[in-house]
């Protein structure tokens, strides 16, 4: 019988934010803009350095050592010497112990020496690339990978511990950002007022719900500008902005540069895109 391979959640949604998602790659002198998704990630460098900000933390990663996201943490990678690593991008809810254990504990920094024995494992039972698997082998490997992280990351309680809640809102503008959403629109789909759900998205996001959104609508429409051939002004209104000048305000903010500029670097092929 055919094993049942992980499905992945089509566009608008990225297949990061899907419930049954698991990416593992191997990149070298890797680029990835600031964003925010679901999943969880563990980046080993394999060799050389990669630069990393991680919850607003800056880590220059060394060969041997690796990085652990939590969901929903704002992060970005730069190659600012060239290096390999290892990523291991993965929904929460195929590893649910560990996923309980987030959901109220965090983590106070995030880089952490992991078991070579486990990247040498993960390696061995899959190719360089594998963009979906089978759960039980995802399992195989994220399991020790995550009882690593837990073992050698300091975590502290959480003040508020990440609550269903907060979840649906997520989940619900990761699917309706292209459309017109309000701190008070996505109160109201989910049954909350809305100064709570603002301060769910301060406690746990560690940004604002207008933060968050904007996250949202500009990695979907950095994806467009890296994948389609399709003009700046149609890929603001696909990805949810009302103008093309607030696009352009909103995206360089985030990622230090223009869209054009961004369509420009990666058509010059000067930086290699991940995500």
């Amino acid at each position: 019988m055919k094993e049942k391979e992980t499905e992945l959640t089509e566009s608008p949604v990225s297949p990061e934010d899907s419930q049954h998602y698991f990416n593992f790659d191997i990149h070298e002198n890797v680029y990835c803009a600031m964003h925010v998704n679901y999943s969880m990630e563990i980046i080993i460098v394999k060799k050389g350095v990669l630069n990393m900000i991680v919850g607003g933390r800056e880590y220059d990663i060394k060969e041997g050592y690796g990085v652990f996201v939590q969901p929903y943490e704002p992060h970005s990678f730069v190659s600012k010497t060239d290096n390999i690593c290892a990523v291991f991008v993965f929904s929460p809810d195929l590893v649910p112990s560990f996923n309980e254990y987030i959901k109220f504990n965090e983590n106070t920094q995030s880089l952490f020496k992991p078991d070579e024995n486990l990247l040498k494992y993960a390696e061995s039972i899959f190719s360089e690339t594998a963009h979906s698997c089978d759960v039980l082998k995802a399992q195989a490997i994220l399991s020790p990978l995550c009882y690593d992280v837990k073992t050698k990351l300091r975590f502290t309680e959480r003040e508020t511990s990440l609550d269903n809640t907060f979840l649906k809102a997520c989940e619900f503008i990761n699917k309706h950002f292209n459309e017109k959403l309000t701190l008070e629109t996505v109160a109201k789909e989910i049954g909350i007022h809305p100064v709570t759900l603002s301060r769910k998205f301060t406690d746990h996001a560690k940004m604002s719900f207008v933060s968050y959104l904007n996250y949202q609508r500009c990695t979907f429409a950095a994806g467009l500008i890296e994948n389609n051939d399709v003009s700046i002004s149609e890929i603001a209104f696909l990805a949810g902005f009302g103008s093309i000048r607030n696009f352009n305000r909103i995206f360089r903010s985030i990622y230090g540069v223009t869209p054009t500029d961004f369509k420009n670097n990666h058509e010059s092929s000067l930086i290699k895109y991940y995500h």
